[in-house]
């Protein structure tokens, strides 16, 4: 018989954060194990609430599936004696797969004849599947904190006080945490105060619904909490501001959504819109509101957990609850303004960045070197980079980024701005931390691209050169993004930077003793970033070997190279002359001696094949030297197509390898001119499918 079955864990309020992925985990735990125990099923819904994480699988077997069983035993001359009577052997055989020896089979083997049992397994119904199944998905579970309550040595995320576990009308008896699962469930909080009965487990989302107050449907919810914010930021004559991230974490706040539109005093209009943002959504996870112009009101739109009977009640209590957050938030902004970025230069020497490394006034002066020495490419003003880089770390010392971290760099702008610093070292200060992840945007200004780069190569140097390198899932100094984002600001803003230059740079400029391998280790770190990021974008392992083997070193041109290798690999004739190179390789490899001595002589062409095979290189020559003098990579891979045929030929018929130690090594140093030509742009014979 197959039905919905239904478990649900109630327990006390979970982390919000927490909720989708124990929810997620728990779920997709519970059928996997199901599943490889044989219990089939057509299709999984998972639901949570801030009170309760829940799977239902469709059209679930109340067994495991019959299964095929085959064992092979003993050879026949160990089961059977001269006599042909059965030996201890060939009996305990039959015994042990629950047998009569007449029931088993003969089958022949590498070994000679042997005994051998087919049968058939009968399944285990569902009532013995489904505890193990609950228990080590519950096991597996990503909890971020577990806690014990009352006087039991079992944790979890938090104390369980029902389970409900039905396979259509009946109840599967498991035992979780404490308690045997039953068909009663819990609703709302306020709104429901009974227990809800569930005659069918599909019954479980309508119940919870009416008359349990609860959306455990988490689309269903998602979508009400939207609908909900929606209207009350009309009631306010604006638009709300609604994020994933603020709905998702309301999403596991709430059973019962129902908006409610708020005000607050227009004097903290004069907050910069990021910092009402900030204290609306981080702090009171409010909404904030717009107009049509897109500019903040004076008023937020909360998602409260019922729908109350004196709404204005609500709506107080939240306006109570906002405005001691917001006067905060005016006093550090006014505070801050007062005393002005450059009062806090002094301090920063009083701030330790890494006890080896010294403090932030240490790295902002290391910053100011590195960024003027990129300046010369980036094009930013050297006394904008020294200004930005003397007060780029300010901020972090005021009172609105000690209680707003996140805006770090921002609100050094305003301050900035606020006390007649120039727009360029203004911008540069907010600029310096983005990309802030991936796919973020990358600066704009150039004098921001400067001061991020020199940042971060800054910190990337010191951690390298003191030997706190990430290992693992260890990288405290988040220097796998700041790798990427160095990568990102060269081939994004177009900067013509030698990356292996900028290094050497930051590495000279670090306080301490650098291991002889800092550099070497610096850049490989960035080259598998590299590769990441090209991966990311599609691009073949093959192609981007190919410009890596070039030992390039700016990543204008690297990225220039693999655009040109892409449309290289398009061309009909790519794989024939990527294949001939990579032979090329290979017969070069295994006579480098005699290739790097020998000078090609026109004279000792002998075969028609060598002879249109070296006219063709001398051609092909000169396009791809006058492609290169202008970087023109595709033009010169294009010239290399003129190859397929004639090395083609060459090969099918001109032995490179001749008796003749003259011809040889002429023919070894026609190989070398071409291969030196296939590796201008890339080793184009890493291309090679062979």
């Amino acid at each position: 018989m197959t039905a919905t079955l239904l478990v649900e864990i109630g327990l006390e309020e979970l982390p919000p954060k927490a909720m989708r992925p124990l929810a997620e985990a728990f779920g997709q735990g519970v059928a996997n194990e199901l599943t490889d125990a044989g219990i089939a099923y057509s299709d999984i819904a998972i639901h949570a609430s801030p009170r309760r994480l829940a799977v239902s699988l469709a059209d679930a077997g109340d067994r495991s599936a019959d299964l095929a069983v085959e064992k092979f035993g003993p050879a026949i001359a160990i089961a059977f004696d001269e006599a042909g009577r059965p030996t201890r052997a060939g009996e305990g055989f039959a015994r042990s797969v629950g047998a009569m020896m007449a029931d088993l089979a003969t089958e022949d083997s590498d070994k000679g004849p042997r005994l051998v049992y087919r049968g058939t397994a009968a399944g285990q119904p569902l009532e013995q599947l489904l505890q193990p199944a609950i228990d080590n998905a519950l096991k597996r579970l990503p909890i971020p904190k577990r806690m014990r309550w009352g006087s039991r040595q079992q944790a979890f995320v938090r104390p369980v006080h029902w389970v409900v576990a039905l396979h259509g009308h009946n109840i599967v008896p498991v035992h979780v945490f404490g308690h045997d699962a039953g068909r009663e469930t819990r609703g709302h909080r306020f709104h429901c105060g009974e227990t809800i009965v569930l005659a069918h487990a599909d019954d479980y989302v309508a119940r919870l619904k009416d008359p349990g107050h609860v959306l455990v449907n988490l689309e269903e919810r998602r979508t009400r909490i939207q609908d909900e914010v929606a209207k009350a930021a009309e009631r306010l004559s604006g638009r709300a501001l609604i994020t994933d991230d603020l709905v998702e974490e309301v999403l596991a706040l709430v059973e019962w959504p129902s908006g409610i539109a708020g005000h607050f005093e227009k004097r903290f209009l004069e907050l910069p819109r990021e910092v009402l943002i900030a204290t609306l959504e981080g702090h009171q996870r409010y909404f904030p509101v717009v107009d049509a112009t897109n500019q903040l009101k004076a008023g937020f739109v909360t998602v409260a957990n019922l729908a109350s009977r004196d709404p204005a009640q609500v709506v107080a209590g939240n306006e109570r609850v906002v405005r001691p957050r917001l006067s905060d938030a005016l006093f550090f902004w006014e505070q801050d303004k007062r005393h002005g970025l450059a009062s806090y230069i002094d301090q920063l020497s009083r701030v330790s960045f890494q006890r080896s490394l010294g403090s932030l006034a240490d790295k902002s002066e290391r910053i100011s070197g590195i960024g003027v020495a990129l300046a010369t490419v980036t094009g930013a003003k050297s006394d904008d980079v020294k200004r930005a880089a003397k007060l780029a770390k300010t901020d972090l010392l005021t009172e609105m980024v000690g209680e707003f971290p996140e805006l770090q760099g921002l609100m050094g702008r305003y301050y900035a701005l606020d006390a007649g610093e120039t727009p360029a070292v203004a911008e540069a200060l907010a600029e310096q931390y983005a990309p802030e992840a991936a796919g973020a945007p990358i600066p704009v200004t150039k004098t921001g691209q400067t001061i991020a780069l020199a940042d971060r190569l800054d910190t990337l140097a010191g951690i390298f050169s003191i030997g706190k390198r990430p290992s693992g899932d260890k990288d405290p100094f988040a220097l796998r993004r700041a790798a990427l984002g160095v990568l990102r600001i060269l081939i994004e803003a177009d900067l013509p930077i030698d990356l292996a230059e900028a290094l050497h740079c930051a590495i000279d400029l670090q306080p301490v003793d650098p291991a002889n391998d800092t550099f070497d280790a610096l850049w490989m770190f960035h080259v598998e970033r590299l590769r990441g990021y090209y991966q990311e974008r599609g691009v073949p392992h093959a192609n981007f070997e190919a410009v890596l083997a070039s030992s390039v070193t700016v990543m204008t041109d690297f990225d220039a190279r693999i655009a040109a290798i892409g449309r290289f690999t398009a061309l009909d004739e790519a794989q024939l002359v990527c294949g001939s190179h990579k032979r090329i390789r290979n017969i070069l490899r295994r006579n480098v001696d005699e290739a790097a001595v020998t000078t090609l002589a026109e004279d000792r062409l002998v075969e028609p094949e060598e002879q249109t095979l070296a006219s063709v290189f001398s051609r092909q020559s000169d396009v791809v030297n006058r492609a290169m003098l202008s970087s023109d990579y595709s033009a010169a891979l294009a010239a290399l197509a003129a190859f397929a045929q004639p090395l083609d030929a060459f090969f099918e018929r001109v032995m490179v390898m001749s008796e003749d130690p003259q011809l040889k090594n002429n023919r070894l140093a026609l190989l070398s001119g071409i291969d030196h030509l296939c590796r201008r742009v890339a080793d184009i014979s890493c291309l090679s499918p062979e």
